[in-house]
């Protein structure tokens, strides 16, 4: 039902080229057109929504509609995905900048060779998810890197003691709402992990820093392998650093679940599509 209202939200809104004055929408021009045709005849308004109701359901239930409407909202996410992705580069300081940036080009120069080979689509499709999570992983160890080397080690651990003892309190709290106990229950758990990623910050610095070298290497790797005939790049690896926790990205969290959501959604489209092809 969500994916049919959204092609019908898309059929009535929908804007046809007309020689002359551009994209107008035709579905509200029409709906008007009948609605002041009923204030002389009110036949024209039973008419109207009958037509209106068919040109509806006909062009959202029809396949090739679907598929634009489908490929339009990729778009839109892909753009606003590129955009919370772009704002988290910013977070980073030139060095890191200049390190994502390297291994962004490799991975570019990677996909090149297997479109200029004529690799099988299906291989050279895989290759490029495998870069993107690759990338996608390296970002996310940054941020995490960046946010703990920013830490105020005594000045940050007193305000999260401070703050989980008060959501504490909140969720002890007979006068609280079941929902707000939820609420704090659930900010309560994200201090907790912060405090802990705060307490082991050396370490967790560390292990960043082993697997920033792994994806580096596995990158590399793939660069030096890209000319072997049918060689598919694997993402499956095991990093040392908690990239669950969400505790390591600090006020970033929110974006970095949102992209998280928006990669998962495409990767289990295309699987999707793989296994109807």
């Amino acid at each position: 039902m969500g994916k049919l209202s959204r092609y019908l939200k898309e059929a009535f809104f929908v804007r046809c080229p007309v020689p002359g004055l551009g994209a107008l929408p035709v579905n509200i021009l029409g709906l008007i057109g009948f609605s002041i045709l009923g204030f002389g005849d009110p036949a024209f308004w039973p008419l109207g929504l009958g037509l209106e109701l068919a040109w509806l359901f006909g062009l959202a239930t029809h396949p090739r509609f679907q598929k634009w409407v489908d490929a339009k909202e990729m778009v839109l996410n892909k753009q606003d995905t590129s955009d919370k992705r772009e704002t988290l580069v910013h977070l980073l300081d030139l060095a890191a900048r200049q390190r994502l940036s390297l291994l962004e080009n490799k991975c570019r120069r990677i996909l090149d060779v297997y479109r200029t080979s004529q690799k099988e689509d299906y291989l050279t499709q895989s290759n490029e998810q495998a870069l993107q999570q690759l990338q996608w992983m390296y970002l996310k160890l940054l941020v995490a890197q960046h946010y703990l080397q920013t830490l105020d080690s005594q000045g940050s651990e007193a305000d999260l003691r401070k703050k989980i003892q008060e959501l504490q309190t909140g969720i002890q709290s007979r006068s609280s709402s079941d929902n707000a106990r939820e609420s704090r229950s659930a900010t309560l758990k994200i201090l907790q992990q912060r405090l802990v990623a705060l307490q082991r910050r050396e370490q967790s610095l560390d292990e960043i820093a082993s697997d920033l070298t792994r994806i580096e290497a596995q990158v590399d790797l793939a660069l030096d392998q890209a000319a072997i005939e049918g060689q598919p790049i694997s993402s499956n690896i095991g990093l040392a650093s908690e990239l669950l926790d969400s505790g390591l990205f600090g006020e970033a969290s929110r974006v970095i679940e949102d992209i998280e959501q928006t990669y998962a959604g495409q990767t289990s489209g295309a699987k999707h599509e793989t296994e109807l092809n």
